[in-house]
């Protein structure tokens, strides 16, 4: 390993006064007497690797306000190590530097005249060429660099703590991939940075085999993320991921631990016992089984949470190891059931909110934050606080105090108990201290789990929970973690890709492997599977083609459910329909990427773009795009069809992504009978289309105060999704003459709001009036602090909105929220109109709306509140509404009969039933039905064909049975011409 490293302590020659030259075997890196690199040269031909002409900060100390002291005067010292000092000597930091063949690694060895106190950082700064490099050689250092600036922070610098490495970084030379690789292995190497627990010395011979390795057992990571709760589920699951020819079984928390997401009443590594009887001999036979079928076992999990009840690091008497924000003692003695306790800190400590030194951690704070401080060990029992008052004498009253948290009983406290503050991340979780012996015990339990029952992929969800004082904390322990392990595994953590220390990753060759991606673990290119309910549409193929189709880069294919906890189980695939397409689809997609050319590669990603517009107008920011290629396999070849669900020319969305949602498509709402205008970007070609039947509205109908719901426990619905999945074939309540009943929205008593507010809001004599002062140009949104009133009502079978506006003509948006969803109307018009809106769904569909992550979740069942706004304008100035009749309208399930479908002058006669929640899809000349989870339900005769002719026309579908017509969800869509991708 030494023999190509230059002699440890480098013969440094002195230029002139101040002037420090420091030679490796590739180049040369001189500093001046202002501290600044003032050249880099390449030692084979004298090439310049420093911007020309740039000014270079170096180092400097940054107080925790921002303020920079440079340390411009640099010496070599006596001893070899390089001083970086202020004019009058102190402060200074001295570094102890090592060259090998290939790079200049610097590491600090000394500081003078910095005080712990300050919480000062350390910050160095060049200005470099196109091939210059920065990497951080351990956790206590951070790297950035883009467009030149390379920029390596000590954030921790204060902490001295004897368990943690100065930080230290390396300054290399890239000449392309392949070198850059070798460059990298030898620091990994040279440096001692961390790396696997192996048998035999850690040299370069044995860093390459490993990541060979690596990098064979992970280039495929397809995946199945696995529901389980019993054995049986467990063992369908993967029978399910070997027939879909996947690499790897991922379990989430709520599978493989006792605690479903955060440790509670168990510990971070405890095995649950429902789907492992014998823990952890059940979960290595269960990876043994997974590795004799070809693939691998993945557990979720969260990175080293303390559950409030946890038995033994918390119970009766907690670890004195948790993390602490200071310490002090109780004034005046209190009993068990006291709400209110005093406290006096130590000599020079505050509150964290009060502590301007820790203002640089804006996750650390009082109730509601990332990591909660109002907590408090009292004796041995811990404490939480709703509030703190600062008392005249120094001390703290703390008020609406919840005692005997989690294990800890209450008791009665003398005065001068000694009181410990903690951190609570999310109010969850404690944490061990990240300089204390626990955090090093948690992580050798994870690594220890790892091991013994042969996972292969570690996960570090709720990373953030370690950053008190920074993500050092984290890096430390993800860093302590990868050291205990002795086999490849891959890694992801709550930030979206993989911990610093997997040093794998960093390689180009791994790169190209991930495609610039971590193995993800629940990541977006998994096929989602949901089934139908009250809230959201099953997912079908079209959306797993758009999924799966921007994994073509690189990640993980595989399939899950679209938001948390994950995990699919096989019965939710055995009722979901296309479950066996989505396996085709997945099969196929991951071979396409296997054979894409790089011209291929360019056209898929060129169908994709970033959001248009203000990033504020737009609620999810995930890419964009107009159409989906749908994937096919054939006996010679395999084809890319780019399909386009048509739009309007305006007001529909592109697709994308919802966070831990899925896909959120085009589509548009009509009754049948109403046609609607749709543009076709392409020539005149066959067009397909998915018709979704909704129910039939009668707004006419009488409307009557909500009766209360009947259920059964606080929040349960008597009347839930599943009579939605049916086609809600108990009918809607009627009234007594037989005929449907609306429910009347509107408060039961006068309303107002804003009164001297820009946001007016005021009801009386059963008239709504919205109004808002726009001050800012347009256009912009508001979403916040939006007025309402208070209901208690069940609209599962209510799920349509109704109501007169009066409208201005501003374009302004109506926004009513009624429970979680969005019911959104635009005032592009003046006078008055009849308003219809047959779900809150619709919303999602609104280019000038769309789906947002507060509509995400809803309970048509159990909805609390009605809130009303203008939360969107185009110009500023005055926008108002006036709204009467108000009501949610009762869905009367109406089936689609005999439908003719008619595209401008093309007609297509339908005959048939399609039931009320139904889906009819026709493709390819024939017309299938299928139920609300995509199951086949039959096929309609078709008489006649359909094509779309290129630009705008009218798009109707009719419906032949009598009553109130049943609103329909529409998406036609033409296919282009498909991209070849050889076999």
């Amino acid at each position: 390993m030494c023999r190509r490293l230059l002699p440890l302590l480098l013969a440094w020659a002195v230029l002139a006064a101040g002037e420090v030259v420091l030679p490796c075997g590739r180049f040369t890196l001189k500093f001046d007497e202002q501290g600044g690199a003032v050249a880099a040269v390449r030692t084979a031909d004298g090439a310049g690797l420093l911007r020309p002409g740039a000014r270079h900060e170096g180092l400097a100390l940054v107080d925790p306000d921002g303020t920079a002291t440079p340390l411009p005067v640099v010496r070599r010292l006596a001893d070899g190590r390089v001083e970086f000092a202020a004019t009058s000597g102190q402060p200074a930091v001295v570094f102890a530097v090592r060259a090998g063949e290939r790079h200049v690694a610097f590491r600090p060895s000394e500081l003078r005249g910095i005080e712990p106190s300050q919480r000062e950082t350390l910050r160095f700064t060049l200005i470099g060429g196109p091939d210059l490099r920065l990497l951080p050689l351990d956790y206590m250092t951070e790297t950035t660099g883009g467009a030149g600036l390379l920029r390596v922070t000590w954030p921790a610098l204060w902490n001295r703590h004897p368990s943690n490495p100065p930080g230290g970084f390396a300054l290399y030379e890239r000449t392309g991939d392949e070198d850059e690789d070798e460059t990298l292995l030898r620091l990994w190497v040279e440096e001692g940075l961390p790396h696997p627990r192996v048998d035999g010395p850690w040299d370069l011979a044995r860093a390459r085999t490993w990541v060979r390795e690596w990098q064979a057992r992970f280039a495929d990571r397809s995946q199945l993320i696995l529901a389980a709760k019993t054995p049986t589920e467990l063992r369908a699951g993967l029978a399910l991921a070997r027939r879909a020819n996947l690499r790897q079984v991922y379990l989430f928390t709520d599978v493989w631990r006792p605690d479903s997401f955060w440790p509670d009443k168990h510990s971070h590594v405890d095995v649950n016992p429902a789907v492992f009887p014998r823990g952890e001999a059940d979960l290595r036979a269960f990876a043994e089984e997974a590795r004799a079928a070809g693939m691998y076992l993945a557990l979720h999990s969260i990175s080293a949470g303390i559950g409030k009840s946890d038995p033994r690091r918390v119970g009766a008497k907690p670890d004195p190891r948790l993390a602490s924000w200071g310490e002090g003692k109780l004034v005046g003695a209190v009993d068990a059931k006291a709400t209110t306790l005093r406290l006096r800190l130590a000599p020079g400590q505050v509150l964290p909110s009060e502590d301007p030194r820790r203002g640089k951690f804006p996750s650390v704070g009082e109730r509601g934050a990332t990591i909660e401080t109002n907590w408090l060990k009292v004796g041995e029992e811990i404490v939480r606080f709703d509030a703190a008052l600062r008392m005249a004498d120094g001390s703290y009253e703390l008020v609406r105090c919840r005692r005997g948290v989690g294990t800890t009983p209450a008791v009665a406290h003398p005065g001068a108990t000694a009181v410990v503050g903690l951190y609570a991340p999310y109010g969850a979780n404690f944490i061990p201290g990240n300089d204390t012996t626990l955090l090093a015990e948690m992580a050798a339990e994870y690594a220890g789990l790892v091991e013994r029952c042969l996972v292969e992929h570690v996960e570090f969800d709720g990373a953030e929970i370690h950053a008190y004082e920074g993500f050092w904390g984290y890096r430390k322990y993800a860093t302590l973690v990868y050291q205990g392990l002795t086999r490849p595994t891959t890694a992801h953590d709550s930030r979206g890709g993989r911990p610093d220390c997997w040093f794998e990753y960093r390689l180009n060759s791994s790169k190209r492997l991930m495609a610039g991606a971590c193995a993800y673990s629940h990541g977006n290119w998994n096929v989602p599977v949901a089934l139908d309910q009250a809230s959201r549409p099953a997912s079908n193929l079209l959306e797993a083609h758009f999924v799966l189709s921007q994994g073509h880069l690189g990640g993980a294919l595989g399939l899950a459910k679209p938001e948390p906890m994950f995990g699919v189980g096989v019965a939710q695939l055995a009722r979901h329909g296309q479950t066996e397409d989505f396996l085709t689809a997945l099969r196929t997609w991951t071979e396409i990427n296997r054979r894409l050319t790089p011209e291929q590669h360019r056209t898929i990603a060129a169908s994709f773009r970033p959001p248009a517009g203000p990033r504020t107008l737009n609620f999810s920011h995930h890419v964009r795009s107009e159409i989906v290629c749908v994937a096919r396999e054939h006996a010679d070849r395999f084809e890319l069809t780019p399909t386009t669900v048509l739009r309007r020319a305006q007001g529909d969305i592109l697709w994308h992504v919802g966070q831990e949602h899925g896909p959120v498509a085009p589509k548009q709402f009509a009754p049948a009978g109403q046609a609607v205008e749709l543009v076709n970007p392409l020539a005149e070609r066959p067009v397909d289309f998915v018709v979704r039947v909704l129910p039939a509205f009668d707004p006419a109908a009488p409307t009557v105060r909500p009766p209360p719901p009947a259920r059964t426990k606080p929040g349960a619905v008597a009347v839930g999704p599943a009579d939605f999945v049916t086609g809600n074939a108990g009918g809607p309540v009627a009234s007594a003459a037989g005929r449907p009943t609306n429910y009347d929205l509107f408060p039961a008593q006068p309303f107002h709001s804003g009164e001297a507010s820009s946001r007016q809001i005021s009801f009386e004599d059963q008239e709504l009036f919205v109004a808002d002062a726009a001050l800012a140009d347009g256009p912009g949104r508001q979403v916040a602090d939006v007025a309402g009133w208070s209901v208690d009502l069940d609209l599962t079978r209510h799920r349509g909105l109704a109501c007169t506006v009066e409208g201005d003509g501003s374009g302004a948006l109506l926004l009513f929220q009624v429970g979680q969803r969005d019911y959104v109307i635009p005032l592009d018009f003046t006078g008055e109109r009849e308003i219809v809106i047959p779900h809150g769904e619709v919303s999602w569909a609104r280019a000038d709306w769309g789906w947002r992550m507060e509509t995400k979740h809803n309970d048509y069942g159990n909805v609390r509140r009605v809130k009303v706004s203008l939360p969107q304008w185009v110009r500023p100035g005055r926008h108002q509404a006036t709204i009467t009749r108000l009501r949610a309208l009762a869905e009367i399930p109406r089936p689609l009969v005999d439908p003719v479908v008619r595209v401008g002058e093309r007609v297509l006669r339908l005959r048939g039933t399609v039931p009320s929640g139904y889906y009819l899809k026709y493709e390819n000349g024939r017309a299938l039905v299928f139920d609300p989870d995509w199951r086949p339900a039959g096929e309609l005769a078709a008489e006649g064909a359909l094509t779309a002719p290129a630009g705008a026309a009218r798009y109707r579908v009719d419906d032949a049975a009598d009553g109130p017509a049943p609103w329909l969800e529409l998406q036609f869509s033409v296919r282009g011409e498909p991209m070849i991708v050889g076999k």
